[in-house]
């Protein structure tokens, strides 16, 4: 389930996902396959500028020693990409905080050896929130695949 709420009076926006995990396990490519817990999530909370958005919050809640890789397409970028292998559950990625161009494409893999991990993106319009898709990964280099639990 994704959660885009936008307010009419502060053009504020927050996109949140639910957990698509059951017991642990996720069916990737029709095998059940171990998913990382808690699994992965992406939250991306900020104002609806009229070129962009001013990102307020952007953090990445995932286990403890999973890589982050983040990678940013279109003019404007902050920084093209950005890995950290995360210390605690929560990581906040300030530097892609700020104002972000409309047109911008933003990617999130959230990824553990042996373990499902997290696919998102973000597109940033412009006064519209941000396009958000969820998907699965099973590797850090795999194609990003629908979740099923």
């Amino acid at each position: 389930m994704v959660r885009n709420a936008v307010s009419a009076q502060n053009t504020g926006f927050e996109t949140n996902v639910s957990d698509p995990t059951q017991n642990g396990t996720i069916i990737v490519g029709g095998t059940k396959r171990k998913a990382l817990s808690p699994f992965p999530q992406v939250r991306l909370r900020g104002k609806l500028m009229r070129n962009g958005a001013r990102i307020t919050l952007f953090t990445v809640t995932s286990p403890a020693r999973a890589r982050i890789d983040i990678r940013c397409t279109g003019r404007g970028c902050p920084r093209k990409s950005y890995v950290v292998t995360a210390k605690t559950t929560k990581t906040r990625v300030s530097r892609f905080e700020g104002f972000l161009k409309a047109g911008i494409h933003i990617s999130v893999r959230v990824s553990r050896p042996g373990y499902v991990g997290k696919y998102s993106s973000f597109d940033i319009r412009a006064l519209k929130a941000p396009v958000r898709h969820d998907l699965c990964l099973y590797s850090a280099t795999a194609k990003p695949v629908k979740c099923t639990a």
